[in-house]
């Protein structure tokens, strides 16, 4: 008896895109034959395919990217208060599968467990649109070389954002190897002018657990909150007020950068509204932030149900009408809030990358005063891509519905 991969992904696939392997057995002529396959999801067994040979090709397929999204989340600083590089164990799996054959012996049917075993594959929590699943190559994600390896997002890699807004990069990387060994974010004044070179450390380089290869650390604001800061130039904090640019970018444990550049210019200007912002999960499995700076409105919808009484009281000898008693009482109202949210102008580049925040599954909305809150969905069932030539100026507006029901007193 013999079991052959034919076909099975290697390195790092995203869990919500097809994860396929092909077999093929020298046993498919025997009675009620199948073939096994024991997925295991980080090192535990998790699911059993039985897969008849293919009538045709004689070989068996299975797809099994519906099981580990099963084990994965995602992982978000929903306190607000990284102060350091942070691991994102929720958002990345480790996957392999034993494969054997089932088949009719002497009337009885009989396994054959653990012929082959496929490569150990990590699985993040990416979820690609299909034009991008077809060719993806996780290798330009992947930190384990020289290479300028993207972050886990598709925001464009030079941004204006609030001086004030929070925001993340994310990560995939090799933990085991020296390539993402510390992060570098260089600052400059309104001139151009070199105003300080910052570098802290990755804490989970080393070797240390698959988990580990999946990292996120501050590039907003929130910067200012990271500890353990090497000044190489200028003084803490990172964002003073004097800085108007940085870039942030990864190196190695000597001077190789090992990731692309990206570049953030401070907005400084006070719109006179207040600001929501949401942070929400990519495509890639990281998070992203997009501040929404101009006029906003808070509207209510309700839900309400009621019953019928008597209009009336009764005594021994007389029946009693008012104003005042109720024929309709409410048993049930519910409310929930939206609100209405606008962005400032935006670039043709924003207005694409932002498409992922339209069908983003999982977003979180910081209000002005900090508070973070869950939303539910957008209430926006259109998305169109703005470009320069034909729209000019554009922004975004949307409603977010937030996530929880509002229940008033019953009677």
């Amino acid at each position: 008896m013999a079991i052959t991969i034919d076909q099975q992904v290697t390195g790092m696939a995203t869990a919500y895109n097809p994860i396929d392997y092909v077999l093929s057995s020298t046993n498919t002529s025997e009675t009620s034959f199948k073939f096994i396959s024991d997925v295991y999801v980080n090192g535990v067994k998790r699911h059993r395919y039985l897969t008849p040979a293919d009538p045709n090709y004689s070989n068996g397929f299975i797809d099994i990217a519906s099981i580990i999204e099963s084990y994965l989340t995602f992982d978000f600083d929903t306190a607000l208060n990284d102060d350091s590089i942070k691991n994102n164990p929720n958002s990345i799996a480790e996957v392999y599968v034993d494969f054997g054959e089932q088949y009719d012996v002497s009337g009885v049917i009989t396994d054959f467990s653990g012929l082959a075993t496929s490569e150990t594959l990590e699985v993040i929590n990416g979820s690609l649109e299909y034009e991008d699943y077809i060719g993806f190559d996780y290798t330009d994600y992947y930190n384990n070389s020289s290479a300028l390896t993207k972050f886990l997002t598709n925001a464009p890699v030079n941004r204006t954002i609030p001086s004030d807004m929070n925001a993340w990069l994310y990560m995939y990387n090799d933990n085991s190897t020296v390539y993402l060994d510390r992060v570098r974010v260089r600052t400059y004044d309104s001139t151009g002018t070199l105003n300080g070179l910052f570098l802290f450390s990755n804490p989970y380089r080393g070797g240390g657990s698959y988990t580990d290869n999946h990292v996120r650390f501050p590039v907003g604001a929130n910067l200012n909150d990271v500890t353990g800061v090497t000044v190489n130039s200028g003084a803490l904090p990172i964002l003073d007020a004097d800085v108007a640019s940085y870039d942030v970018q990864t190196f190695d444990n000597g001077i190789t950068r090992t990731s692309e550049l990206r570049t953030y210019t401070r907005d400084l200007t006070c719109t006179g509204f207040d600001r929501y912002t949401l942070h929400f999960i990519n495509e890639l499995g990281g998070f992203d932030s997009f501040a929404f700076d101009l006029v906003h409105k808070i509207n209510w919808s309700k839900e309400q149900s009621n019953y019928m009484t008597h209009g009336y009281t009764r005594s021994e000898d007389a029946v009693t009408r008012n104003l005042t008693k109720h024929q309709r009482r409410s048993y049930h109202t519910q409310t929930n809030k939206a609100i209405r949210i606008t962005s400032n102008w935006i670039t043709e580049a924003e207005s694409i990358w932002l498409r992922e925040l339209f069908d983003s599954p999982i977003i979180y909305c910081e209000y002005p005063d900090g508070t973070l809150v869950a939303v539910a969905d957008i209430d926006l069932n259109t998305y169109e891509e703005k470009q320069n030539i034909i729209d000019k100026t554009f922004n975004l507006e949307m409603t977010v519905n937030l996530a929880w029901n509002n229940y008033r007193q019953r009677r």
